[in-house]
C-alpha cells in the first residue's frame, strides 16, 4: 500500500523559490528519491546516506583543501553540485559526455559484493570524472562565494522541510 506525502507540491514550490532566490532563476526543483538534473529541473532527495556522506566529505577535503571546509552544508552542497550540471554540462562536447555515462556504468556499487575499500574507490572514481568534478568545482566556487546567502538557503530550506516532515510523521 503506498503512503501519499502531505505537502509536496508545496514544499516544491517553496524549494524552487528559495533556489531562485538565492541560487539561480531558471531551475524547478522537484521532490525525489535521490539528486539529480535534467535540462532545468532539479529532483531532490531528503534522504541522507551517512556513510557516502562520510566519504564525500572526505574526498572533498582531500580534493578542495581549505576551500571546503566543515562549515559546508552538504545538503547545501548535493543542491550546488546538481545546478552546476546545469551550468557545466554543455562545456563537454557529445563523446565526452558518452564516455562519462559509460564510465559511470563501471562505478556501479553491489552492496552486497563489494568491500568497503572497493565501495571508496568506486565512489572517488565516481567523484573524479571530469563531468562530475566540473559540477562540483561549480559548487564549492559559488558557496564560497557566497556563504551568507547559502546559510540563508539552508536555514529557509530546512524550515521548509521541517513543516514538510511534521505534516507527514504527525499521527
Amino acid at each position: 500500500m503506498a503512503i501519499e506525502l502531505k505537502g509536496v507540491k508545496k514544499l516544491d514550490k517553496e524549494i524552487t523559490n528559495m533556489v531562485r532566490l538565492y541560487i539561480c532563476d531558471d531551475i524547478r526543483c522537484k521532490f525525489s528519491t535521490q539528486f539529480c538534473i535534467d535540462e532545468n529541473k532539479l529532483y531532490y532527495s531528503l534522504f541522507m546516506d551517512e556513510e557516502v556522506d562520510k566519504y564525500w566529505r572526505e574526498w572533498l577535503k582531500d580534493t578542495y583543501g581549505n576551500r571546503f571546509d566543515d562549515d559546508f552544508s552538504l545538503f547545501v552542497l548535493t543542491f550546488l553540485h546538481e545546478v552546476g550540471h546545469y551550468f557545466t554540462l554543455d562545456d563537454f562536447d557529445d563523446d565526452e559526455q558518452d564516455e562519462y555515462y559509460a564510465k559511470s556504468d563501471d562505478l556501479i556499487i553491489d552492496y552486497a559484493l563489494d568491500s568497503e575499500k572497493t565501495i571508496i574507490k568506486k565512489h572517488r572514481a565516481y567523484w573524479e570524472q571530469p563531468v562530475e568534478k566540473a559540477a562540483t568545482d561549480w559548487a564549492i566556487a559559488f558557496y564560497n562565494k557566497n556563504k551568507k546567502q547559502m546559510k540563508n538557503f539552508y536555514k529557509d530550506c530546512m524550515a521548509f522541510i521541517g513543516e514538510f516532515y511534521r505534516k507527514n510523521l504527525a499521527a
